[in-house]
């Protein structure tokens, strides 16, 4: 966590890895497959134990406001793909949390109690840990706090809708707002609801 000077340390979430393979129910009793977890002590060292050579997906805490998730890396490489290979030896696994994010303010007509998606436009980025998701409140209006500098899509869809919990499609990407989001800035937009 990079903590500002003079700050307190807030509590660091943890980090786990799941096995990427899909194993129908038998995550608890396969050596190596499952969830398998990092509790960072208060200088932010965890280890994660019986872990097999194998694909994992690593699955990050949600950040105390106002730090946001930047980076997840073995070593020097980035490690955002929903599948990592894990290797004996391995590099130490780093996750970084900053806290100069901007924020996302703004209203939606017709949204009342709908959600909001803010969905990074690099494919390597729309994962959770990246994607924000709120709701709208009555009068249509929504605020997403620490997001991560960089460029987004913005998606709106009523209450009733299924559009905006599932994949990010051609079609939804037609019909989103794109939205900058600049360190220690907040960014105002009114976005739309997408269509079936």
């Amino acid at each position: 966590m990079e903590v500002p000077d003079g700050a307190p340390s807030p509590k660091i979430p943890g980090v786990s890895l799941r096995s990427a393979d899909g194993f129908g129910g038998f995550d608890a009793i396969l050596p190596g497959i499952g969830f398998f977890d990092g509790n960072p002590d208060a200088k932010g060292n965890f280890t994660i134990r019986n872990l097999y050579p194998a694909a994992y997906q690593i699955v990050t805490a949600s950040a105390p406001i106002p730090y946001y998730l930047d980076s997840i890396r073995f070593g020097a490489r980035d490690a955002l793909e929903r599948s990592v290979q894990v290797f004996p030896g391995d590099l130490p696994l780093t996750v970084t949390y900053k806290s100069n994010g901007g924020s996302v303010r703004g209203t939606v007509e017709g949204c009342d109690k709908g959600g909001v998606m803010l969905i990074p436009q690099d494919p390597l980025l729309r994962r959770d840990g990246f994607i924000h998701r709120t709701s709208c409140d009555k009068a249509g209006r929504f605020e997403i706090p620490a997001v991560r500098p960089g460029e987004y899509y913005g998606l709106a869809a009523a209450a009733d809708s299924a559009r905006i919990g599932g994949e990010l499609d051609q079609s939804m990407i037609n019909q989103a707002m794109r939205v900058s989001v600049r360190a220690n800035e907040a960014t105002l937009v009114d976005l739309h609801l997408v269509k079936p």
